[in-house]
């Protein structure tokens, strides 16, 4: 997984490693109010909801598209 801090960034991984190496992508809202993005690779374990440290937590891309 990976955490950024903007959708123009996660377009970055998606073009350097391929839309199909990307298994979901979630928003989430850190504990100092910061909106973050998640990057979960193809194979990876989404423990999102479960981290303490991620409030809010919604997914925007998932199987090849954007939800938002």
């Amino acid at each position: 997984m990976s955490t950024v801090s903007s959708l123009d960034t996660v377009r970055d991984i998606m073009d350097e490693m391929g839309k199909e190496q990307i298994d979901s992508v979630y928003s989430f809202t850190t504990m100092d109010k910061k909106r973050k993005f998640a990057v979960f690779y193809t194979g990876q374990v989404i423990d999102i909801y479960t981290s303490p440290y991620c409030k809010d937590p919604k997914c925007v891309f998932r199987k090849g598209r954007w939800l938002i």
